[in-house]
């Protein structure tokens, strides 16, 4: 029964964190992490960034690809890591690269309109593995 509240705290804790930028989700963590190592280790698991498209399969990038707004995608990947700008590149049909392509090397956008952008982003991925349209692997299980 512990163990279940345990984890049910865990879950609410990453829900809650998501919400914040990356400044404050890192300085959270690091706190949590002065007291209990272990627990913030696993609410960094829980926590669904834009990071997470590498943990899509590419049928699953395509799923995802018909639910989410293109362009509020496109915006938020100008601030995507380098590894997940190009795995996301690598699995998109060649039409829908090169618009992705154009906004990320195109004129310079707000930050706040790409941070919107990101976060819709996000509630996208979070309503899809919620609904379990959507698996976040980190293994190479094939899901069926």
């Amino acid at each position: 029964m512990g163990k279940r509240n345990s984890l049910g705290g865990i879950n609410e804790a990453a829900n809650i964190l998501a919400q914040l930028d990356g400044q404050s989700q890192k300085r959270i963590l690091e706190d949590i992490r002065l007291n209990n190592p272990s627990i913030a280790e696993e609410i960094e698991k829980k926590i669904i960034t834009m990071d997470s498209l590498i943990l899509m399969t590419p049928k699953m990038l395509q799923d995802f690809i018909k639910e989410v707004d293109r362009h509020q995608l496109c915006l938020s990947l100008k601030i995507c890591d380098e590894k997940v700008r190009r795995y996301f590149l690598e699995n998109l049909p060649s039409g829908f690269k090169s618009d992705v392509e154009d906004v990320i090397n195109g004129p310079m956008v707000s930050k706040q309109l790409v941070e919107e952008a990101r976060e819709h982003v996000l509630i996208t991925i979070r309503k899809m593995v919620v609904s379990g349209s959507l698996i976040l692997k980190e293994n190479n299980d094939e899901y069926i």
